[in-house]
């Protein structure tokens, strides 16, 4: 349990879902986690490193969980960009995106791409993130109310 005041943690202790402790000292103690020092997940520094060739992803011993194609994955649950909303692993609905966390998610994320049944269509043309973006970039009015977080539905 843990008492926070403006994000920072003034009492108690936080930890994460797979036990790692929240060091509140950076100032003192800088904390080393996932670092260019040691880019170790927790995962593996409890379990030890995985056999050459099945390096971890993901802080997930068993690898990444499955998400359809083209979502992205973001930690506990994915990322529908066509939809704009967080799903669990299951995909039943999950949680709103909060602002500014989609373009996190687009740059930091893991993609499932979409992998086409038909080898001539390669281009892009069925995968729903390509035919979005080339609506987007047709269209400034879309792009100028996507960027404010608006309703697409009526803009034409």
């Amino acid at each position: 349990m843990a008492k926070w005041d403006r994000g920072k943690l003034i009492e108690g202790k936080y930890f994460f879902y797979d036990d790692l402790e929240y060091n509140a000292n950076q100032e003192q103690e800088p904390w080393d986690y996932c670092t260019n020092k040691d880019r170790r997940y927790y995962t593996e520094i409890m379990k030890g490193l995985r056999p050459d060739g099945k390096t971890l992803i993901v802080n997930n011993i068993d690898g990444p969980q499955r998400i359809p194609e083209g979502t992205y994955d973001v930690g506990d649950g994915y990322y529908d960009p066509v939809k704009r909303v967080i799903c669990d692993y299951d995909s039943s609905f999950k949680r709103e995106i909060l602002p500014g966390e989609e373009m996190w998610i687009l740059e930091k994320t893991r993609y499932e791409p979409q992998h086409p049944s038909d080898d001539s269509q390669l281009d892009g043309s069925n995968d729903r993130i390509v035919r979005e973006m080339i609506r987007l970039n047709q269209n400034p009015e879309l792009r100028e109310a996507r960027a404010k977080g608006g309703n697409l539905d009526n803009v034409f």
